[in-house]
């Protein structure tokens, strides 16, 4: 598999004083323009993806990639303390375009949770994937978790997806990640105590949302087919430390990274 992925690296600055956050954070995307207060804008993109709220959700559409990569993320502006714990999730539909069967290729949406201030490629990620990788069968529709530390990839429970649409959950203990999708039958894990010790010393997480594509030949237009809706953010406890990422803290580094 291969996989765009944004990674934030907050300048080192110390973060301004801001207004913590609620308990629960939540957004619908039902008034057709992102939430400047909740995300970081205008959304970060590569090649040919783009990323919007419209037709109240987030939508994914891509001018197809051939040979290359494309996507596009929103960055949520909480700046989550390490040691707090917090549960993250949002609802997913991955449509087929009806892709043919010739070529290997890869598309899809990611949770995504990044390091603030350590560099490296590193990254956790809960994802609905549709890809072609020498399979002779066809399409394979999947959920599953990765982790990446540098160039080196952790790969988790995959399930093949038994309908285009679920809602994945990301969830951090303040020291482990776990990961879980709900198709409407309750929830299915994905991963469990997932640590970030090889990440170096963290102190600060981030959320973002993604949409990508690659190796598509084809025009990924139809916006209804790939989108995420229904964000939510809770922390725990009370988060009187968790601050909003200012204009100070700036996206310091978008870095692409493949998987196959």
């Amino acid at each position: 598999m291969k996989k765009t992925a944004l990674a934030l690296l907050v300048l080192s600055l110390v973060l301004p004083a801001a207004p913590a956050l609620a308990a629960t954070w939540t957004d619908n995307f039902n008034d057709d323009t992102l939430d400047p207060a909740k995300w970081y804008t205008p959304p970060y993109a590569e090649g040919t993806g783009d990323i919007e709220e419209t037709n109240n959700h987030i939508e994914y559409t891509s001018q197809g990639s051939g040979g290359d990569e494309n996507f596009a993320a929103i960055s949520s502006r909480a700046i989550l303390p390490v040691a707090t714990p917090w549960t993250a999730s949002v609802d997913m539909h991955l449509g087929d375009y009806g892709s043919p069967l010739d070529t290997d290729y890869w598309y899809g949406v990611s949770l995504s949770v990044f390091p603030v201030g350590v560099a490296g490629d590193n990254g956790f990620f809960v994802e609905h994937e549709r890809m072609r990788y020498n399979e002779p069968s066809g399409l394979v529709n999947i959920w599953h978790a990765a982790k990446e530390t540098g160039d080196n990839n952790a790969y988790y429970y995959s399930v093949a997806a038994g309908s285009d649409n679920g809602r994945v959950t990301v969830s951090w203990d303040g020291q482990y990640f776990s990961a879980w999708f709900d198709e409407g039958a309750g929830l299915v894990p994905l991963a469990t105590d997932v640590d970030i010790a090889d990440w170096g010393p963290v102190t600060q997480l981030v959320v973002a949302i993604e949409g990508w594509d690659e190796d598509c030949d084809w025009v990924l237009d139809d916006g209804s087919q790939i989108t995420l809706d229904n964000f939510e953010l809770t922390i725990v406890p009370e988060p009187a430390s968790v601050t909003v990422l200012l204009t100070l803290a700036l996206p310091a580094l978008i870095r692409r990274r493949r998987r196959r």
